[in-house]
């Protein structure tokens, strides 16, 4: 199958590579062509807009940073033009409203906008140990999964477009914590000078799974992403959106937010999320 990815960030690429060796022919597009050039070295073909990838392609994976970045690639005029008989698949993190009103303007253009949710990491994804969360349209079902399945992905569908996006928070919300959590309990071990074989025993007994995190942490090396910190960012405000959505508090979120705003500021953002910690680990001016 023709197939196009759009965006070859950490989880698009490892998508792309996945589609691949799934044996399918595959087109990328990236707003910095750059990262397409390895997709390229393993067969992908880089294309130069987002229409042209929409065009060369019966199935198109948008896999970018958020909502606000697919309405912004579907606002273009040739954008929009590819779109007719295309059917597509949002993978990016968004809300369900986000997500509604995107479909509608690709079922006004006369195209089809499922959603996945990815719940595993880049490597999990590339090496077809995956799972997603499918909403689509009940004629569309049956294409995402079998698609997604062929990379060896389990799929459970949650419903129509929206329903993916909403089973997602309360994982997204469990992801973001556990994060946090491992993050300030490294970060004060350290602080502290407490044993960090110790440490990372009592940690990953509380939090079972910390292990990798606690590798990048007490290594202070934070380039082998699982989630990166611009990807916590987006999951922090969507949790945030939806606890307001449902009336609940949202001032945790919230803070979570600015803290992993400030580690990107600090030059993070493409670093794993635990790379909070060197931000948990500076002294708080006027502290006592």
């Amino acid at each position: 199958m023709k197939t196009a990815i759009i965006g070859t960030g950490l989880m698009g690429s490892a998508f792309a590579e996945a589609l691949l060796r799934a044996g399918h022919d595959v087109t990328v597009y990236n707003r910095s062509a750059e990262k397409t050039v390895p997709l390229a070295a393993l067969g992908a073909t880089p294309v130069a807009t987002a229409a042209a990838a929409i065009h060369a392609a019966d199935a198109v994976i948008f896999v970018l940073a958020d909502g606000a970045s697919l309405e912004t690639m579907l606002a273009s005029d040739d954008a929009r033009a590819a779109l007719a008989g295309k059917r597509l698949l949002n993978a990016s993190t968004t809300s369900a409203d986000e997500i509604e009103k995107l479909a509608a303007i690709v079922t006004a253009h006369r195209g089809a906008l499922a959603e996945a949710s990815i719940m595993v990491g880049p490597d999990q994804l590339r090496d077809g140990s995956s799972f997603f969360i499918l909403g689509a349209r009940d004629e569309d079902q049956a294409f995402w999964t079998d698609l997604l399945g062929n990379i060896g992905g389990q799929v459970q569908v949650a419903g129509g477009v929206g329903d993916a996006s909403r089973a997602e928070i309360p994982i997204l919300i469990a992801s973001v914590f556990g994060n946090v959590a491992a993050s300030y309990a490294a970060a004060m071990t350290m602080r502290m000078g407490l044993p960090q074989d110790m440490s990372r025993q009592l940690i990953e007994a509380a939090l079972p799974a910390s292990a990798h995190m606690l590798d990048n942490l007490f290594a202070r090396d934070y380039d082998t992403v699982m989630a990166s910190v611009d990807s916590f960012t987006t999951v922090a405000r969507t949790a945030a959106d939806a606890a307001r959505t449902l009336d609940m508090d949202a001032s945790v979120f919230d803070a979570m937010g600015d803290l992993y705003t400030r580690a990107a500021a600090n030059g993070y953002a493409q670093k794993d999320g635990t790379a909070i910690a060197e931000i948990l680990s500076e002294p708080i001016q006027g502290a006592r």
